[in-house]
């Protein structure tokens, strides 16, 4: 096999490869090393397939056609609008990196754009069967598997990468992973039409969706197992769906559509007629998913009551706030990746009840519509149907043109449609954009064979068409940008997040420097709460626990000990606030841990935080927190007045919240110890 034939074929089998392991990437030496583990591993792919390109940019073996590609010219405007979001949003740094757990910020989005472009233009035809095949193989073990997991039959224990006792696996939430199996289901559907009929490998692809679709994560495991039976099913609907809920819904949805643009193939046989026909049949399923979605959001609906009857009302409180907050930033929105501060500004106690099973703090909407708009405003939202408008015209037009058959150009058309809906209370994460980008990259290749077609040049003589010198300025311009991003974004960040790692797994010994050092590694960069909330919050429940059980001569070295790592995550919540100061809930757990530093002996800084506590009552006004805090500060002050005071105002906000309820009954408890109160008054 000569070189350039080795070259041209190496895309297509790393990007099958590259489909084929995703969904199976995890990591135990990461925080949320389901999510994380994903990012490196589709950042650091993206990586290399840019340099590729880069290589056959510069050496003049690839050119780029422009002309003809609005769908590629709207992704460009797209991410475009991301970053005009980002940067006159509240916090652009943080929109821009994300946070960690869920690692998407608009960084991470053009990474996933860039995937899109990479494989619309080194991909053949040939390299995009081989990667639908591979995500139909993959996504289809994963199903088999999910079906001996705690979404199945229960079986715990670990297999290579897997933990059967995970709910989603590898994906941390069943959630998660319905939603990346329902794209991964249609794109088996279109393997599937691909496959010759009556062969071998149809009926093996038609296997594999059959195993999809009967997964515990879309169909009832209940009713599989024996557990329940079909006439429960007929009193309960929901029985048949599986542990991912709103992707059980939408696959059922899409086999409902499927079966009847069958029906009409088989028995409508005038071309006009069906074509009529088939129209109709499009427009009602997708005006009755609209209708269904809007339905949602009314209060009293039909629809809104049987998710709140299924689910909670929490997250119809939390899309009312956020739709409510568009008002104040209507056309760019707050800024991508920054919906918890718009949900606590507009924070409802009613969150803390316990019919809402104690859904309280929320870093997404659940909900496209509301994230979509809070992120990016009512342009990028106009901006997004666009783009799917567009991406529906491309598939449109490969279909009269014969570029793709007629049901792979139907399910083509219905994958945005039903990944929509699923998304009604979902989003995204690392795996779905990244399959997402795949396919938004088959489309910008059918747009660029259209494209290609439409000039007059074959396909051959286009990519072998020597590049002129703005072709090489792209393949530098390219390389270079590709460097500096896997410095910062791939190595720099791996480092942070391994030393996070590392400090939740190294115990407190009185040698702080190695900690201290792992704190400021962990916490360099672009200032990030999550991260820093969960690492200080356990670090002090864990310093509580080891000093009540330490013996008093041994008390002494270990308050030296944990003061001075309390000092190291001090720094970083001043730094955090002084580039975000209006951030309530990290004012709120950087005031409890000035208070546990003094309650383990630290510097007085008691007026410090109190007129911390104090100056964020007007930021999230309805939120208990706030003087559940100023209580415990007034208290360790020595007024146990003035801390029921504070308490009894809470209560007025609602007296209802078990919350309140019981900061009151252990600030009661607390007062019997005084006047010196102990550290499980924190």
């Amino acid at each position: 096999m000569e070189r350039a034939d080795i070259i041209s074929r190496l895309p297509g089998l790393l990007a099958a490869l590259f489909a084929a392991i995703l969904p199976f990437v995890t990591s135990q030496h990461l925080f949320y090393g389901s999510i994380n583990a994903k990012y490196f591993f589709v950042v650091g792919f993206v990586s290399l397939a840019g340099l590729f390109l880069a290589y056959l940019l510069l050496r003049g073996h690839h050119t780029v056609p422009l002309r003809r590609r609005v769908l590629l010219w709207m992704l460009a405007a797209l991410l475009a609008i991301h970053y005009l979001a980002a940067f006159f949003g509240i916090y652009p740094a943080g929109s821009l990196w994300s946070d960690i757990p869920r690692s998407t910020g608009v960084f991470f989005l053009t990474y996933v754009g860039f995937l899109a472009f990479w494989a619309s233009e080194v991909l053949t035809k040939r390299d995009w069967s081989f990667v639908w095949r591979a995500v139909a193989v993959s996504t289809g073990v994963f199903a088999l598997l999910s079906f001996f997991g705690i979404e199945g039959l229960g079986i715990t224990g670990r297999f290579l990468v897997l933990d059967f006792a995970k709910e989603g696996l590898t994906f941390g939430n069943s959630t998660f992973v319905g939603a990346y199996l329902l794209l991964g289901f249609i794109l088996t559907l279109v393997v599937l039409v691909q496959s010759e009929k009556g062969s071998k490998m149809r009926w093996f692809f038609g296997a594999l969706a059959v195993i999809q679709f009967c997964s515990p994560l879309f169909f009832g495991h209940m009713l599989w197992v024996g557990w329940s039976s079909v006439v429960d099913a007929l009193h309960n609907p929901a029985l048949l769906l599986g542990a991912a809920r709103a992707s059980g819904a939408t696959v059922f949805v899409v086999v409902v559509y499927l079966v009847g643009s069958w029906l009409i193939r088989r028995f409508v046989r005038a071309d006009i007629t069906r074509r009529y026909v088939t129209f109709g049949w499009r427009g009602v399923w997708v005006v009755g998913m609209l209708v269904a979605i809007v339905l949602l959001f009314v209060p009293g609906s039909f629809v809104q009551e049987r998710y709140i009857g299924e689910s909670t009302a929490a997250r119809i409180i939390v899309w009312k706030n956020g739709l409510t907050s568009i008002r104040e930033r209507p056309v760019l929105g707050w800024g991508p990746e920054t919906f918890r501060f718009v949900h606590e500004r507009y924070f409802d106690n009613r969150l803390y009840l316990e019919e809402n099973f104690g859904e309280v703090w929320f870093d997404r909407a659940h909900n496209i519509v509301v994230d979509t708009l809070v992120s990016v405003g009512v342009l990028g939202a106009l901006t997004y149907i666009v783009l799917v408008g567009f991406f529906l015209r491309v598939v449109a037009r490969v279909g009269r043109r014969g570029l793709v058959g007629d049901t792979e150009a139907e399910l083509l058309y219905i994958l945005p449609f039903a990944h929509f809906l699923q998304l009604q209370t979902s989003f995204d994460t690392v795996a779905t954009y990244a399959l997402g980008g795949l396919i938004l990259g088959y489309a910008l290749f059918l747009e660029r064979r259209m494209a290609v077609v439409s000039s007059g040049e074959g396909e051959a003589a286009a990519s072998e068409a020597l590049p002129g010198v703005w072709q090489k300025v792209a393949g530098a311009t390219l390389l270079v940008v590709i460097l500096i991003g896997s410095i910062f974004l791939l190595f720099a960040e791996y480092s942070r997040q391994n030393a996070l790692y590392a400090l939740s797994v190294t115990k407190v010994t009185r040698n702080t420097d190695r900690r201290v050092a792992l704190i400021d590694r962990a916490f360099a960069g672009p200032p990030r709460f999550e991260p820093l909330r969960l690492a200080s919050i356990a670090f002090i429940k864990s310093g509580q626990a080891q000093f009540t059980q330490t013996p008093s001569s041994e008390k002494p070295v270990l308050t030296r000990v944990i003061l001075t790592e309390l000092d190291a995550y001090e720094r970083h919540y001043e730094r955090y606030l002084s580039r975000l100061p209006e951030h309530y809930r990290a004012r709120m757990v950087y005031a409890y841990l000035l208070l546990a530093r003094e309650a383990f002996g630290g510097e007085n800084k008691l007026a410090e935080t109190k007129t911390l506590i104090a100056d964020s009552y007007r930021l999230s006004p309805d939120n208990p927190i706030t003087y559940a805090l100023d209580a415990l500060a007034t208290l360790y002050g020595g007024d146990v007045a003035g801390a029921k005071e504070k308490v009894n105002e809470a209560l007025a906000l609602n007296p209802d919240l078990p919350f309140t309820n019981m900061i009151r009954e252990h600030i009661d408890k607390v007062a019997e110890q005084f006047p010196v109160p102990g550290l499980e008054s924190l």
